[in-house]
């Protein structure tokens, strides 16, 4: 490759970069996808509640990935944000399965409900902390 070749492709790379930083909302250039609908159905026995919509892009606009994602390790987080990328160990379910410390149902609820009291009690958010908040009864939702 030539002197000159090499420049146009690192000029192109950090455009590119520069772009996802400065686009707004779902131009942004994030490995993962902006909405998440969570529902684990292996999880649990009995499906009395509807799947979440998770706006990871509203999350992102504001939290670093390791305030959510997580691997703790005598009490520190170690998890290396680049495991998050491509390989699904991203996912709750990855870690809190069935006979974990801490089971899946138990994870989702204090790491969301934990941080949305947090931010209310801090901030008066009104985010949603009750079960019909997150999964309302309605039918035409899965």
């Amino acid at each position: 490759m030539t002197p000159e070749a090499h420049k146009k492709m690192i000029f192109v790379g950090l455009l590119f970069i520069a772009l996802g930083l400065l686009l707004p909302g779902a131009a942004r250039l994030y490995a993962q996808d902006s909405e998440i609908t969570i529902d684990n159905p292996s999880a649990y026995q009995s499906k009395n509640r509807t799947a979440i919509y998770f706006s990871h892009e509203n999350h992102m606009e504001t939290f670093e990935c390791l305030d959510c994602h997580h691997d703790y390790q005598n009490g520190e987080n170690v998890l290396d944000e680049d495991e998050l990328e491509e390989d699904g160990n991203a996912r709750c379910a990855a870690c809190h399965s069935k006979g974990a410390s801490i089971e899946l149902k138990t994870a989702y609820h204090r790491q969301c409900m934990g941080c949305h009291r947090l931010v209310n009690k801090q901030e008066d958010a009104g985010l949603p902390i009750t079960c019909q908040d997150c999964h309302p009864r309605n039918p035409s939702i899965p």
